[in-house]
Formats: structure tokens, sequence, C-alpha cells
């Protein structure tokens, strides 16, 4: 069956980190939970003051070397500059499959992949959140008056990622104990029988045919029924409830990347220690930004996904319009290379290790 990427770190990706890292913890050794909803406003300055420590402790000590925070769904990995471009080349990959196919799209997740999926975005947004101002923190003399500018948007992200959590704090358990097996087996083989009807996999590479699911599904359908009578019409209303937040975690996490990627332009070249955050603020910022785009044409506009794209939008290099063809008969002799145009503090940089 044809894979789609659906998250920016691949899973072959999580055993090199968890290998390489010089320090790594999971969210719930961070946090004391395993679930995003759980996590109060104690919890979180608790974990701000913990990330506060470690990135003071870790750069004072190595205060020589670059050293790049990777946080992904599962908790948060330091790497020194060799692994992390070992690191990037895997993210790069991940970003040409993104290029080619796209990110999974929205219908082929069933209810509970959506709520896994929104869940990770959270652990993840929360992590990064309570990350974001400690690193600005330690930019604070390098970004001289932008970094009140700064210091506020990422306030603003912090903000954001609270109410989503009371959002999924009042639904989180009860949509995790609503799905049951049977319930789950219906919509995997309702969209994988639609995946063959569209033509996206082939019955001979399942095994069976779109006739033999339909048949399963006749079989699941008793059995949901006798489980919850409307199970179609809860399915309907959790599968919309998840598919919003989801699409609400994913623009979170475009408008933060974007905020680095702006507050890396405006110090012009990342100081020391910061190259491989810099880089990696544009890997997540293009990847996010496919993820979100492809959102919005699956399911139509969002306010958040409008947002989150013109943040990014707003980032990009500015190309200078071309000169003028020469009215001379005889050709330069040698040209300069065109310099690329940037808006002052909103340059998408693509800087070069």
């Amino acid at each position: 069956m044809p894979s789609k990427p659906a998250t920016l770190i691949p899973e072959d990706a999580v055993p090199f980190l968890e290998e390489s890292a010089t320090l790594q913890a999971t969210f719930e050794q961070l946090t004391g939970t395993d679930k995003p909803w759980e996590v109060n406003l104690r919890k979180f300055k608790e974990l701000r003051e913990k990330l506060r420590r470690v990135e003071k402790e870790l750069r004072e000590t190595n205060a020589d070397k670059e050293i790049t925070c990777i946080i992904g769904e599962r908790g948060m990995y330091w790497l020194f500059e060799e692994a992390f471009e070992t690191f990037r080349e895997k993210i790069d990959e991940t970003l040409k499959k993104i290029k080619e196919e796209g990110p999974m799209p929205v219908w082929r997740y069933t209810t509970a992949e959506m709520l896994a999926a929104h869940v990770n975005n959270m652990r993840q947004l929360i992590m990064a959140v309570a990350h974001d101002i400690v690193l600005l923190d330690l930019l604070k003399e390098s970004l001289g008056d932008n970094h009140v500018m700064l210091n506020r948007e990422f306030e603003n992200s912090e903000r954001t990622v609270r109410a989503m959590l009371d959002d999924i704090r009042d639904q989180g358990e009860f949509l995790m104990s609503s799905v049951s097996h049977d319930l789950l087996m219906m919509e995997r083989c309702r969209i994988t029988r639609e995946m063959i009807e569209r033509g996206d996999v082939g019955e001979e590479i399942l095994g069976y045919t779109a006739e033999d699911l339909r048949r399963v599904e006749g079989i699941l359908d008793e059995r949901c029924k006798k489980e919850m009578p409307a199970y179609e019409k809860r399915i309907a209303s959790m599968a919309s409830i998840m598919r919003d937040e989801m699409r609400k975690s994913e623009s979170a996490q475009l408008i933060r990347a974007s905020r680095w990627v702006m507050a890396y332009s405006l110090l012009g070249d990342a100081p020391k220690g910061f190259k491989g955050q810099a880089t990696m603020a544009n890997k997540e910022q293009e990847g996010l930004e496919a993820f979100v785009a492809s959102r919005e044409e699956e399911l139509g506009e969002s306010e958040d996904g409008k947002k989150a794209l013109t943040a990014a939008k707003e980032t990009k290099p500015v190309e200078a319009p071309a000169p003028p063809p020469s009215q001379e008969d005889e050709p330069q002799a040698e040209e300069e290379p065109k310099k690329r145009k940037r808006v002052t503090g909103m340059a998408y940089l693509d800087r070069r290790r």
C-alpha cells in the first residue's frame, strides 16, 4: 500500500534520535503524564524551568559546540552537529516525499487515528512552546530591541496552545473511550475500500477485493449497531471534531515555526551554537506548510489555516525584479550574479552549514 508522510519526523528516524542524542527526555518524563490534557498551568511552568536548566547547563558545558533540540511526538532530543547533519538528511528525504506525493490526506485517517495524531501534535506543541521562550531568552542579547516583539509573538503561541488544551481536556477522555475495536475496523474497511475504488491501491497488492471488504462491513455493521445503535452519527460527529482539532494543531505548529524563521532572519546569521536550530526552523516551516496547504485544499479554507499560511508566506524571500533587457548590441562581458532582495526581518533563510 503506498504510504504518504503523516508527520515531518519519520518513524524510522526515532531510533536514530534515541541512539545519537547527547541528552533526551520523553514527554512523560518532562511533564509527569502521557496525556497532554493533564498538563495544567503548574505542570507547564515546571516544564519550562526544567528546560531552562537543561539548556543553560548543556550550552555552558559545550560552549564550542552547535546544539540543536529536536522536538518529536515522543519527547525532546538534543543533538551535536554531526548527529544533526545525519538527522537533517532524514528530514530532507521526508520533505522530498511530501513534495512528490503530498502528506497523508485526512480522508485516509480513521477517527481514532485523527485523535492519535492530534494528541501527538499537542504533546509536541506543549514541549515546543515551553522551549521557545527559553531559547528566545538565550538569544535576547543578539536580538536586541526585536526580543520584545518576538517574545510577545511566542507568548501568543503559548496562549493558543493553552486554549487547545482546554478543548482536548473536555473531549479527550470521552473520545478515546468511544472508539471501540469494531468501530475502528469499520472505518478502516471503508477507507481501504475507497482507496481501491479510487485506484490508490490494487486488490492484487492487498490480497483481497472491494467486494470482500463490503462483506466484512456488513458483519461489522451488525456488531456496531448492537454496541451503539446510532454509531454512524457518533462516528461522523467525532470525526468532525477531530478533523478540526487536528487542523488547528498543525496550523499552530506552522505559525510557531514561521516565527522562528522570522527571528533568525532578524539576526541575519544564527549565533554560534544555534545554526542547527535555524536550519530546523526552515525545515519545519517547509514541511508544515505542505501539511496545512493540503488540508485547506482537501477540506476547504479555515481561519486557522489561512492565518498559518499567511505567516509562512510573510517570511519567504521577495525576489528583486529582473532588470530590463539591454538595448546595446554588444553583450556584457560578465554580469554580477543577481542578489536576492529580502524584506528586513521577514526573510526566509536557507542557510548552508
